[in-house]
């Protein structure tokens, strides 16, 4: 039960326990679940952002309300989710506050349309659970939501294109409507906030929902902006918990290698949309390193016999990802002399490789039992964890050397692996059959707040040296077409692209190795080892590092791409490039270094 503040009331649910309010009855608003539903024997779900209830997440009711309203609820393995009719929707906005048709209509969008695609493959309880419980409890939660889901049916409709203008149009009228609402509806909880752990839960919320919204506008620069709030937030309530017990991993601190400090799922759900978020930014280069985890607290200490979901297996990688992105950080930003000599920062890539192998032999004892049902987004979610526990296991084995980029040479197999993988992926996925695959069918807008299979290719197109392989990563990047939250396959398919240009400038340019180089094979064709040594691999020269990309501020914006060289001869100056691509003309230009 939260702690109440000292202002009184005001920290109580207007609106009652989401149990009452499907009801349609009145709530007493006991805690920590109301009594109305206890002397009934029903679950009370609690007040959303606020806490108590006697299910932390309220699945319980949903299966109620799509009883009482006659329709069935249906999921996959990673969550259960009910699929309610117009009128259902209906109902549940009027029970929460919405008066207007159009804002009906976008609710009803969110929950019948939105929320099957937008948490990804694997689920999450801040988008299967606890985002419909702050909806119902918070203004300014709702607003967010409606915003969010009116963006995303203009793109299902009309779609987002890179270099195209947005048009205010209805759909983005309305938004930008919606959006001022929950900003004003904040203000109570900002002025709120300090020592009022339930004002600061509705704006962590609210802040995970602007920056999924600002990254489906394709305005990333902005969702950059609230991502970093959140995550400075986010750790300031967490530090200034009255618990410090930690507790087994479930959906919680994982990518932010925070402790975890007390079992509370709403807690577990926020620190878990924003541990995502931060993993898919550092993925793509972006900044955050004043906000790194803890490296040295690795939460959960034992990776269980088996899992019992994917998305389990999921989180547990996630976990470690961001470990080894911290560790590889930490390892730059030292000399190399340092690196060599410390043997804490071996101990730390032992104990992640170690981890790391013992989680692959869990998921490969696990997954007969994890497909026992057929459910085809298991058989997606299973292909997509073997390729970014590649990525990760050569993240992990090259973090101490990362100085060099010749250290990813020994793991061309696995880069090859990894582009084979991933092209049998991509061709299940285009082969007309997606139903079968994914469990719905695959519409042309293709879009999601979860990162999908695009970063390992482009991880392979950004450090395998061998052309053929980080070419056809590339190209697989561009075919894809598809938006994952700050990931789209259309500006990381052309920084891969200049990266690959800058590097090889014209090292292939004599007719002796022109005439080798066949770009235009086609996509499904999976290189074989003599298409591997046809050319020869980069020096260690011309190669960059410490690829960086400042995501543009709308999409008709400019992407930024800098990276550093070591010229010749062992010289500690290094070489700065910055390029800017123009989202409009797909164009890059040279910038100068300042």
């Amino acid at each position: 039960m939260l702690t109440r503040s000292n202002r009184g009331r005001k920290t109580k649910s207007k609106l009652g326990c989401r149990t009452c309010k499907i009801r349609k009855v009145k709530c007493d608003e006991g805690r920590p679940a109301c009594h109305r539903c206890v002397s009934t024997g029903r679950v009370c779900d609690g007040y959303g952002v606020w806490g108590g209830g006697g299910n932390g997440y309220g699945t319980s009711s949903r299966w109620t309300a799509a009883a009482e309203h006659g329709t069935s609820p249906a999921g996959n393995s990673s969550s259960l989710r009910p699929r309610p009719t117009a009128s259902v929707c209906t109902s549940i906005g009027s029970a929460i506050g919405i008066t207007s048709s159009e804002e009906n209509a976008s609710f009803e969008w969110f929950v019948v349309r939105a929320i099957k695609k937008l948490p990804g493959s694997f689920g999450s309880a801040f988008w299967d659970t606890l985002i419909f419980q702050a909806v119902a409890s918070e203004r300014a939660v709702l607003h967010a939501v409606l915003a969010l889901s009116s963006t995303h049916q203009r793109a299902a409709l009309d779609g987002v294109v890179a270099g195209t203008p947005t048009p205010l149009d209805a759909y983005e009228r309305f938004t930008l409507r919606q959006y001022s609402k929950s900003i004003r509806h904040l203000q109570p909880h900002l002025e709120a906030a300090r020592g009022d752990r339930a004002a600061i839960r509705v704006m962590l919320v609210a802040c995970a929902v602007f920056t999924s919204l600002e990254s489906l506008r394709g305005c990333y620069a902005s969702g950059c902006v609230h991502l970093r709030s959140g995550l400075q937030l986010l750790r300031e309530y967490l530090a200034s918990s009255s618990s410090s017990t930690t507790a087994s991993l479930e959906d919680g601190a994982l990518g932010l290698g925070l402790e975890r400090r007390s079992r509370d799922p709403t807690d577990d759900g926020i620190a878990g949309v924003f541990a995502r978020l931060y993993v898919q930014a550092k993925l793509l280069g972006q900044g955050f390193r004043d906000l790194q985890p803890i490296p040295n607290t690795l939460v959960p200490r034992h990776i269980p016999m088996r899992f019992a979901s994917f998305r389990e297996a999921r989180l547990f990688l996630d976990h470690l990802l961001s470990s080894v992105i911290c560790l590889t950080e930490k390892c730059q930003e030292i000399p190399v002399a340092e690196v060599n000599a410390s043997t804490e920062l071996l101990s730390e890539q032992w104990c992640l490789k170690s981890r790391l192998t013992k989680w692959y032999a869990v998921l490969r004892a696990s997954v007969v039992s994890l497909q026992e049902g057929g459910a085809p987004l298991d058989t997606w979610s299973h292909r997509l964890l073997r390729l970014y526990y590649k990525m990760t296991y050569i993240m992990v084995e090259t973090c101490l050397g990362s100085s060099s980029e010749s250290a990813y040479d020994p793991h061309t197999d696995l880069f090859a692996a990894l582009l084979a993988h991933s092209t049998e992926t991509w061709e299940l996925f285009t082969s007309g059959d997606t139903e079968a695959l994914l469990g719905h069918q695959n519409e042309a807008f293709k879009c999601s707040l979860d990162l999908g299979g695009s970063p390992p290719l482009y991880y392979t197109a950004l450090k395998c040296r061998v052309r053929r392989i980080r070419l056809h990563a590339a190209r697989l990047i561009d075919a894809i077409a598809h938006k994952a939250g700050f990931w789209d396959t259309t500006l990381t398919a052309a920084v891969a692209r200049k990266v690959i240009e800058i590097e090889e400038g014209d090292f292939y340019a004599s007719s002796e190795r022109r005439v080798l180089i066949d770009d235009d094979f086609p996509l499904s064709s999976v290189p074989e080892d003599q298409d591997l040594s046809l050319l020869p691999v980069l020096p260690e020269s011309r190669r960059v590092q410490n690829v960086r990309v400042v995501l543009p501020g709308d999409p008709a914006g400019v992407l930024t791409l800098s990276c550093t060289r070591k010229p010749p001869g062992g010289s500690h100056a290094q070489e700065t490039i910055v390029k800017e691509y123009n989202l409009v003309s797909q164009s890059w230009r040279a910038c100068t270094v300042r």
